[in-house]
C-alpha cells in the first residue's frame, strides 16, 4: 500500500492499494499530477523511467497536460504547471479542481 499525504497530515490523505484483478473498465478514478520541486518536463522523465507511458485518449494534440498509464493502465494526467507556479494562490475545499 502507498500512502499519499501532506507531512503534517493537514489534508486528506489517499491509500492506493495494490488488487489482483487487472483493469477491465473505465477509470473510476482519475488523477490529476502537478511536479512538485522539480520541471514538468524532468517529473514526466521520472514517471516514464517508473514504467509510466504515453497514452491517447482522445485528447486534442495542443493540450497543455500529459495522459499516461500506469503499468496496470491507469489513466492519469501531469498538468503542465508545477506546484511552485500555483503556491501563492491559495486552495480550499470550495476551488474548483483542475482536470484533463
Amino acid at each position: 500500500m502507498i500512502t499519499i499525504a501532506a507531512s503534517d497530515s493537514s489534508w486528506p490523505m489517499i491509500d492506493v492499494v495494490a488488487v489482483p484483478e487487472g483493469k477491465v473498465i473505465k477509470n473510476r478514478l482519475h488523477f490529476d499530477l502537478r511536479a512538485d520541486g522539480v520541471s514538468t518536463a524532468e517529473e514526466l522523465d521520472r514517471l516514464l523511467t517508473l514504467g509510466a507511458r504515453r497514452v491517447d485518449v482522445g485528447q486534442p494534440s495542443d493540450v497543455s497536460w500529459v495522459v499516461l498509464a500506469d503499468p496496470e493502465g491507469n489513466e492519469f494526467c501531469l498538468l503542465s504547471r508545477p506546484v511552485q507556479e500555483l503556491l501563492p494562490r491559495t486552495i480550499s475545499a470550495t476551488t474548483t479542481p483542475l482536470s484533463c
